[in-house]
C-alpha cells in the first residue's frame, strides 16, 4: 500500500536563481577586501573574475551533483477499452454457464457476488476467458488483473470470488529524473510512503495463489484480508501524517 503526493513548488527555483547573485556579490566584496589589496595587488581584474566564475561554477556543479534527484511525471495516458468489451452482470453469468466449467452452486455464488460487489453493467472484460480450451496468448491482446493468469475455472467457493472482481485497465507513464525535464513535466513526486506487512503471517496468508483438488489455479481471499486492510491503512495514514509534519518544519 503506497501513498504519495504530487506538486511543483516555485520556492526552489527562486533560491536557485538568487543564490548565484548573492555569491557573486559576496565574492566581489571579499576580493576588494583581501585578494586585490593584500595578496594580489597587481592582479588582472579579468583574470580575477575568471577565477571567481570558475569557483562559482564548481560550487554550483557540486551542489547539483550531490543534491538528491527528483522524479518527474513527464506525461501519461490511460487505456480505455473499446465498447465491444463491455460486459453486463447477466452476460457474465450466461457466458459462465456456456463455458461448462462451473456447476450450479458455483454459478449461483458468482451471481450473488456480482450483485454485492458494486460492479456495474459497463465493466470491461474479454469474453475469450470463458472459451473452453482456448489458450490466451499475447497475440490475442493484453489483459490485466484477475482476467489474466489468476482467472479461476473451478468450483471451489473460496476461490471464485476474485472472478467477480474483474476489470480491464492500463496506464502508460513517462518518468524522468533529469532536471531539464522539470519545466515540461506535469507533476513531481514529492512524497512516497510504503506500508509493507508481508512479515505478518495474517497479512501474508490473507491473499494467496493456490490450486484446488482438480489442480485449477486461482486466488483465495481469506476473511481476515478485510482486517489486515484496515490495519495497514491506519498505519499508513499515521506515517504519511508524520512525513507531512516533517516536511512542513
Amino acid at each position: 500500500m503506497s501513498g504519495w503526493g504530487i506538486s511543483i513548488s516555485s520556492a526552489p527555483v527562486f533560491y536557485f536563481l538568487t543564490a548565484p547573485v548573492f555569491i557573486v556579490i559576496f565574492s566581489a566584496q571579499i576580493g576588494n577586501l583581501f585578494i586585490w589589496q593584500d595578496f594580489c595587488p597587481r592582479c588582472d581584474p579579468i583574470g580575477a573574475l575568471f577565477i571567481v566564475g570558475l569557483l562559482l561554477g564548481l560550487i554550483i556543479y557540486i551542489y547539483l551533483d550531490l543534491s538528491p534527484r527528483s522524479t518527474y511525471l513527464v506525461d501519461f495516458a490511460c487505456y480505455r477499452p473499446p465498447n465491444e468489451l463491455k460486459i453486463s452482470k447477466d452476460e457474465f453469468i450466461e457466458l459462465a454457464k456456456k463455458s461448462g466449467k462451473f456447476n450450479g452452486a458455483a454459478i449461483e455464488f458468482q451471481r450473488r457476488a456480482l450483485k454485492n460487489s458494486g460492479i456495474g453493467d459497463e465493466t470491461y472484460m474479454p469474453r475469450v476467458v470463458f472459451q473452453p480450451g482456448h489458450k490466451i496468448t499475447l497475440k490475442d491482446g493484453l489483459s490485466t488483473e484477475v482476467v489474466s493468469y489468476t482467472w479461476y475455472s473451478g468450483n471451489d467457493m473460496d476461490m471464485l470470488l476474485p472472478n467477480c472482481l474483474f476489470r480491464i485497465g492500463a496506464a502508460a507513464m513517462l518518468l524522468s529524473s533529469c532536471r531539464s525535464d522539470r519545466w515540461r513535466s506535469k507533476y513531481e513526486l514529492k512524497q512516497l510512503v510504503r506500508t509493507h506487512r508481508g512479515m505478518d503471517s495474517r497479512s501474508f496468508k490473507s491473499i494467496q495463489l493456490r490450486e484446488d483438488a482438480e489442480r485449477n489455479q486461482g486466488l483465495i481471499i481469506e476473511f481476515q484480508a478485510v482486517i489486515v486492510k484496515h490495519l495497514s491503512r491506519s498505519m499508513h495514514r499515521s506515517e504519511v501524517a508524520l512525513c507531512s509534519q516533517r516536511r512542513e518544519r
